[in-house]
């Protein structure tokens, strides 16, 4: 069986459910749950804004996008340098 997404942990974590973390958000809660269930991918955008609704970490819900703009960073850096 799979992991569950961490969105999940997080959104259940504060007491929210789909529907009320959908409405902070400005999003159907049938979007969370395509989250949460691996159907969709969190844009930027949407990750930013639910790190900070929730106060977690940058890189908690989206790791991916974090690691790809650390990187792009990095090298960018380097080519200034």
């Amino acid at each position: 069986m799979d992991k569950p997404h961490p969105l999940r942990a997080y959104r259940t974590e504060h007491g929210l459910s789909c529907v009320d973390l959908g409405k902070k958000l400005g999003i159907a809660a049938s979007t969370v749950r395509s989250f949460e269930n691996g159907n969709r991918v969190i844009s930027a955008e949407t990750a930013v804004e639910i790190e900070k609704l929730l106060g977690i970490e940058r890189s908690a819900i989206r790791a991916d996008l974090w690691k790809k703009t650390r990187t792009i960073n990095s090298s960018a850096e380097q080519a200034a340098a």
